[in-house]
């Protein structure tokens, strides 16, 4: 009932300062997160860790393309890039390009940048339309690539082929609540990954499921819905999205050097054992 109502009264203070409502959960990469903003360390069960200051986000390097996805071939020599991009390459159209990419391998990670090229333009060329279209390329690497995690020189974005190294693990979980799915999460400089529990292995109710979202070394940024207050997880402050029309809820806080959120529904989770679960987490 304590974190109720904390809860309660950061919404009665966020209403008298006139804080403008924000949109239900919902992942941002370009600005900072509602934990970073607060800008306080989160505690571990059994002791006190100081985190360092995250670093600001980096701007986008534009001579590069921005990737929508890669894949690895099995014996780690090709690669596939897919991204949004103009249509195919033609002599006779200025607006059309061609796309070539460069690699490195970096401290164990695999650099890409993606690069477009375009056929000279006319002294008064014509405008190009605005629509995108999915390209793809393949790019041999020169030697085969061991590793799981690739950074996207536009961003640069960190990704990761394969669960990282570092995941928290929640140890409060109600029983028959296991892992059902895991992926990379784009846009984030540090890298990001997501995971799903829930008892049912479909997962065709949302309501039903709990997701985790963990960044490294940066913000997670994650947020939630029009009701936004202050908790506290490990005795340390943390924010709480609530979205009235579905019961989300969403719960950011930061452990040592890692940004954390958690994302569930009222059917299954009230706050404080939402608090509870996160208070769980352990790296």
């Amino acid at each position: 009932m304590k974190a109720l109502a904390l809860f309660a009264a950061s919404l009665l203070l966020a209403a008298c300062s006139g804080t403008a409502p924000t949109p239900p959960a919902s992942l941002d990469a370009s600005r900072p997160s509602a934990a970073d903003s607060v800008g306080s360390p989160v505690a571990t069960a059994t002791s006190v860790v100081e985190p360092s200051r995250w670093s600001p986000e980096p701007t986008h390097d534009v001579r590069f393309v921005p990737i929508g996805g890669l894949v690895l071939s099995e014996d780690g020599r090709r690669i596939k890039l897919d991204f949004t991009g103009a249509r195919a390459l033609s002599p006779d159209d200025p607006c059309s390009a061609e796309y070539s990419a460069i690699t490195a391998v970096v401290d164990g990670v695999l650099e890409v940048g993606l690069f477009q090229s375009r056929s000279p333009r006319p002294a008064e060329p014509r405008p190009c339309d605005a629509i995108g279209f999915g390209r793809s390329i393949e790019v041999a690497l020169s030697e085969p690539f061991t590793g799981s995690a690739w950074r996207d020189s536009y961003g640069p974005y960190l990704h990761f082929l394969a669960p990282p190294e570092g995941l928290v693990e929640l140890t409060g979980l109600p029983a028959g609540w296991v892992l059902q799915a895991g992926r990379d999460v784009e846009e984030s400089p540090t890298g990001r990954w997501e995971r799903t529990y829930s008892p049912d292995a479909s997962l065709a109710d949302a309501t039903k499921t709990v997701v985790l979202y963990q960044s490294f070394g940066g913000p997670v940024n994650v947020s939630g819905g029009t009701e936004q207050g202050q908790v506290e997880v490990n005795s340390q402050p943390a924010t709480l999205y609530r979205w009235p029309p579905n019961g989300e809820l969403v719960l950011v806080w930061r452990l040592g050097n890692d940004g954390l959120a958690l994302v569930a529904y009222e059917r299954e989770f009230s706050i404080d054992e939402l608090i509870a679960l996160a208070e769980s987490a352990r790296a």
